[in-house]
């Protein structure tokens, strides 16, 4: 999943196999993000922000 500018007033949760943020991608929350990868990697290369909690998540199984 490519994630491009995304924002969240409540909660914001991001599940998916692959995560990908892009150079220009920004993630935010104004309470808890939580980024989770059920079955492979976060690659990370914009800005991820949370005002309360950050989660990232990578599931091996």
């Amino acid at each position: 999943m490519f994630l491009e500018s995304s924002h969240s007033n409540a909660a914001f949760n991001i599940t998916a196999s692959d995560i990908k943020n892009t150079d220009t991608g920004s993630v935010s929350s104004q309470t808890d993000l939580t980024l989770k990868a059920t079955g492979g990697d976060i690659d990370n290369d914009g800005a991820l922000y949370a005002s309360h909690a950050l989660a990232l998540l990578v599931m091996l199984f």
